[in-house]
């Protein structure tokens, strides 16, 4: 009880130190399942490109090249976004945890299931699909705001 509690501790006060980079980080983690539902079904990416772009003849394949683009950018502001907490939060605390499986991987998934009445486990594993990401941005997150010469302050004992 007492970790969990040191661990919520953290948490908020890095975002305190660094409230932009923990809003990026949150947007991200909300906006990556459309993109992997975009991979899924690339009919409503083709849809989106249609409306966006003066392009009346996008395909399939357009559609699932721009959701492959996408998640591949939200990726990368993800990892942006969590050196630049770890940086301006100045400890290492985990993030995935808290943002990306209770908040959209059970918050939003339920949130979800109720409002469609039934289990679907392909939205399913879209909505935990942030968690995934998160995951494997955190530990090269962690490697970049915390590397020997790059001015990190690092790890919190907690951690170690």
């Amino acid at each position: 009880m007492f970790r969990s509690a040191n661990y919520l501790k953290s948490i908020c006060v890095a975002a305190q130190r660094a409230p932009l980079a923990t809003l990026v980080y949150t947007a991200v983690c909300f906006t990556v399942p459309w993109a992997v539902q975009c991979i899924e079904h690339p009919g409503d990416a083709v849809r989106f490109v249609r409306l966006a772009t003066p392009w009346p003849t996008a395909t399939r394949l357009m559609g699932e090249g721009v959701a492959l683009v996408a998640l591949l950018a939200l990726g990368l502001v993800m990892v942006g976004a969590l050196v630049a907490l770890y940086r301006r939060g100045q400890l290492a605390v985990p993030a995935w945890p808290t943002v990306a499986l209770v908040c959209v991987g059970v918050g939003a998934n339920s949130g979800w299931w109720m409002y469609e009445g039934f289990f679907d486990l392909g939205g399913c594993l879209c909505g935990l699909a942030p968690l995934a990401l998160s995951y494997l941005c955190e530990g090269k997150a962690i490697e970049m705001a915390f590397q020997p010469g790059g001015g990190g302050f690092g790890r919190d004992a907690m951690f170690d």
